[in-house]
């Protein structure tokens, strides 16, 4: 319960930022309503997916959780952005959780397809990024009887 009421605001503005993210889109490219929905639907769902990854890489490093999380970041926006990639980088963004998220959007906005797959695979990074922030949890609110009886 500590896990995910801690995930509970990160998930609302990573919500936000999804709608916001497909708001920008739609009015920069005007796409159809029905495509800018399902669009809209995967963006929100990818920054509730973002937030737990965010959550779980804190949970597990500390503060330097969120300089993973922003070279995770930057890689992934590299990778996609610049055609000259070297093929190492290319192959490790694609073992990143923006992968899928990427995957699924572009399915949604073109005939590409990969909408199913990629949702199914920020979904499974978002679960495994909960019970990893659970497990730490639960690992740092237990205490050994020795440790007890020395507080007490």
């Amino acid at each position: 319960l500590v896990a995910l009421r801690g995930f509970a605001p990160a998930a609302a503005i990573g919500a936000a930022q999804g709608l916001l993210v497909a708001a920008v889109v739609q009015m920069a490219s005007r796409y159809d309503w029905g495509d800018w929905a399902l669009f809209a639907l995967i963006s929100i769902a990818a920054g509730i997916a973002f937030a737990a990854v965010h959550q779980a890489l804190v949970a597990v490093f500390g503060g330097a959780g969120r300089w993973v999380a922003a070279v995770i970041g930057a890689l992934a926006l590299g990778a996609t952005i610049v055609s000259t990639v070297p093929p190492a980088l290319a192959d490790a963004a694609a073992l990143l959780p923006t992968a899928p998220v990427y995957d699924a959007m572009l399915g949604a906005l073109s005939s590409s397809g990969g909408v199913a797959a990629g949702v199914t695979g920020f979904v499974v990074w978002g679960a495994l990024s909960l019970i990893v922030t659970t497990l730490v949890v639960v690992r740092r609110r237990t205490t050994s009887p020795r440790a007890a009886a020395v507080t007490a």
